[in-house]
């Protein structure tokens, strides 16, 4: 046992030191107190240990978060990419639907109509493209405010649990 603080006081002070939350001045009085009691230096190794196991978990554990977040980031992304590529092709359908129904309806192309396809082939496409540009442009507009909207939403429950 050391003679400047009795033991009970170094077991008592010894997690706020593995911790690092002693001042200088106290981290002096430990360390030299473990210098010359054995059963204080066990109880430091104990807590050492401990300590080196809690960090270990709970690295482990954030990484598994970290990477969970990541999966759901780009499962987000692919699916705003993909909703973008899906609403292209609907909105460059939109032509030909203007284009095909009355064929259908009619029972069959007629000549005056084939004639038209052949002169303004291209402005069909451009149509058609243009079509499916605004159709993609919608979503990707929808889909950023609804994302704004729920980051709204989450930093108001934030703040009311803040206030609480």
């Amino acid at each position: 046992m050391n003679d400047k603080i009795p033991c009970n006081i170094i077991h008592d002070l010894l997690p706020l030191y593995v911790d690092g939350l002693t001042t200088e001045e106290t981290n002096g009085y430990i360390k030299e107190h473990l210098e010359k009691c054995s059963d204080c230096q066990k109880e430091y190794s104990v807590y050492k240990k401990e300590l080196a196991t809690l960090e270990s978990i709970t690295s482990n554990t954030e990484k598994k978060e970290v990477a969970y977040l990541k999966k759901i980031n780009l499962y987000q992304k692919a699916s705003l990419i993909l909703g973008a590529i899906i609403s292209f092709l609907l909105g460059a359908c939109i032509p030909i639907l203007k284009v095909g129904v009355p064929v259908i309806l009619s029972g069959g192309i007629q000549e005056y109509q084939l004639a038209r396809l052949r002169v303004a082939w291209s402005v069909g496409l451009m149509k058609m493209a243009i079509s499916g540009l605004i159709v993609c442009a919608v979503y990707i507009i929808v889909m950023l405010m609804i994302k704004s909207v729920i980051k709204r939403k989450k930093i108001n429950f934030n703040e009311k649990d803040a206030k609480c």
